[in-house]
């Protein structure tokens, strides 16, 4: 009965609406209340400093020296880490990454409050994994997740992680969104990413303004934003079939864009669930945003459609020689030159605008695509993502 009801409600737009706009809300005041959190709190320690404390000496950094490091990698999505996260990751390292008992690659699923079974299971995978390794002369280096607090049982990991004197470092993608979440009073560690704060020894993080509340928090971070690879996106020879192409789940923001742009006359080509064309397998990513003239982007986070936060494609998209059209994300100015590598829109007439002005001017089209895609090529792609942390731990890498 519930099921109907949600399903009914999900059709009346001004119900859908309405609810998205709760929403939105939200997502927001929680991030303002974090942001205004820690700008009352004081760092007491320098990066450096905590950096020493988590264990990154000259003798650790001495003891890896010259030699490819022995990476331990536990993900999430295989459709997203199998489209060039794990192929740069393997030209650097020696990886070895988390596989269920299954065969599934990539965490049991502990998202839910009441799933406490997967939070198990994902913790004593990982400690047979890391002993089998170690007992094969294959001791990891370093154990790379992409976890939060639900996602493990922290005590038991934080005892296994001493005994064999391990670094753990976490990638966080979603910072921004979920750097603490609502969490049932009886559980010991928030479910956000801060409820990892006793086990990881560094956090990567892709979003810049949160560094600071990860140092006040006394855990090591650098900035380390998304990036694609040459291995799995590249331009290539082929006919530009599509004015503009969309590879995403069709609902809310992105079926209202698409829907816009394609009544002022624009043609879209979308994939994904929803749409017509429906999904399209993830090897064939890069062939369809080169037969597109330009690749349509959206930057917004859930239900909100003035809230960003980074996306692949914001490097997938460049890399594969098309024009990347999307929100104007103010962190892509860190990465890009606006205009010129890439085309940043506030609003969907903004959009409608900035496209049809693109497709009157081939050569503009060339000229950005070819900026955009030397630019990503050269600064970001995960492979040199991966050698500069390496040479900020202080190691020598040994890359074959």
């Amino acid at each position: 009965m519930k099921t109907k009801i949600k399903n009914i409600l999900k059709k009346s737009k001004l119900i859908s609406d309405v609810n998205a706009n709760i929403k939105c809300k939200a997502l927001k005041k929680q991030y303002q209340f974090t942001i205004d959190k820690y700008k009352k709190i004081e760092q007491k320690h320098t990066l450096e400093e905590l950096m020493l404390q988590k264990g990154f000496t000259k003798e650790w950094a001495e003891n890896v020296k010259g030699k490819k490091l022995n990476i331990y990698f536990i993900g999430t999505d295989e459709f997203q880490d199998k489209s060039g996260f794990i192929q740069d990751l393997s030209k650097a390292a020696n990886l070895t990454y988390f596989i269920r008992y299954d065969g599934v690659y990539g965490q049991y699923d502990s998202s839910q409050n009441i799933n406490r079974k997967n939070r198990i299971l994902n913790t004593k995978k990982v400690i047979e994994d890391i002993e089998k390794l170690i007992k094969g002369k294959r001791r990891p280096d370093i154990v790379l997740m992409q976890a939060w607090g639900f996602s493990f049982e922290i005590d038991k990991l934080i005892k296994f992680k001493k005994q064999y004197d391990l670094k753990f470092i976490n990638i966080s993608l979603d910072d921004r969104l979920i750097f603490e979440s609502k969490t049932p009073p009886p559980e010991k560690y928030n479910y956000g990413i801060l409820g990892l704060k006793g086990l990881i020894n560094l956090s990567l993080v892709s979003n810049p303004e949160v560094v600071e509340w990860y140092l006040k928090e006394a855990i090591p971070a650098i900035f380390f934003p998304m990036a694609s690879s040459l291995e799995f996106y590249y331009p290539m020879e082929i006919e530009k079939k599509y004015d503009v192409g969309f590879i995403g789940n069709k609902y809310g923001f992105r079926e209202e864009l698409v829907t816009k742009l394609i009544n002022s006359g624009i043609k879209v080509e979308a994939r994904g669930t929803g749409w017509k064309a429906g999904r399209i397998k993830l090897e064939d990513n890069n062939k369809f945003f080169n037969e597109c003239k330009i690749v349509l982007g959206m930057g917004t986070v859930g239900h909100c459609k003035d809230f960003y936060t980074q996306k692949l494609r914001d490097f997938d998209a460049p890399l594969s020689g098309g024009v990347y059209v999307t929100h104007n994300n103010e962190d892509l100015k860190l990465f890009y030159k606006e205009n010129e590598e890439i085309i940043l829109c506030d609003t969907i007439d903004d959009y409608i605008v900035k496209i049809k002005e693109l497709l009157k001017d081939e050569k503009r089209l060339k000229t950005i695509a070819n900026n955009a895609y030397n630019r990503v090529k050269k600064n970001h792609t995960y492979e040199k993502r991966f050698l500069d942390l390496f040479n900020f731990l202080g190691v020598i890498i040994c890359v074959e």
